[in-house]
């Protein structure tokens, strides 16, 4: 297991958090980063110092945990358990707005004004988007990525903009942390196999839990 370490909003270190203190320490981490969504994190620890900082920020840090970046968005603290859960970087976007992207365009029969549909590749489409967000910066993927006819008609919040995108598509995205350069980047991501093995041995899975339920079974009938 590996330390935890947060940041503020303007990418200061502000607390590193060690696993099984006795005294200071985090009990479990769970997290989840998905493909075209938002992601997960949940952390159960004992630190007052790290309680008085989430609590001084109301929750606005960042959390980088091995490979995982994300951000929290609630606490909660009980005589018994200090809990704090947030989601990965993917879910910042839920904070930013995109325009509507269809333009309107002149019907030379009916001489109406008509949304007219955007087809382009993907790589353009996403980089016009981010290039509203002022705090995210659009990363040039290494592949050529395919055309598709995809706008929007309203203003809507990026994450659902973003994910409609993806799903008129075979790609995904992920939003990655440059914690040395203070930046925030927004990268295209490819559908491959994961060729890791999660297991006990290789030391990179922990706390599993066996359930069985019967009682969808029937005898007879």
């Amino acid at each position: 297991m590996a330390d935890i370490r947060f940041y503020d909003f303007n990418f200061n270190l502000v607390r590193i958090l060690p696993p099984n203190g006795d005294e200071v320490g985090y009990k479990s981490i769970d997290t989840k980063q998905d493909y075209k969504d938002v992601g997960s994190l949940e952390i159960i620890f004992h630190d007052p110092e790290l309680k008085s900082l989430v609590e001084e920020h109301k929750a606005n840090l960042f959390v980088k945990w091995r490979g995982f970046c994300g951000f929290l968005t609630s606490y909660r603290w009980t005589d018994s358990e200090c809990k704090i859960t947030g989601m990965h970087l993917n879910g910042l976007l839920h904070r930013a707005v995109i325009k509507a992207t269809k333009p309107l365009v002149e019907n030379e029969e009916t001489e109406e004004m008509e949304f007219s549909d955007v087809t382009d590749t993907v790589a353009n489409i996403a980089k016009s988007a981010v290039s509203e967000i002022s705090w995210l910066s659009f990363k040039e993927p290494g592949f050529v990525t395919d055309s598709v006819t995809y706008g929007t008609e309203q203003p809507e919040k990026a994450d659902t903009f973003f994910k409609g995108l993806f799903d008129a598509s075979k790609y995904g995205y992920e939003i990655t942390a440059d914690f040395k350069n203070k930046m925030l980047y927004f990268e295209l991501i490819m559908p491959s196999k994961n060729q890791q093995i999660v297991s006990k041995n290789n030391n990179n899975a922990y706390a599993f839990e066996t359930t069985y339920i019967n009682k969808p079974i029937a005898y007879g009938g």
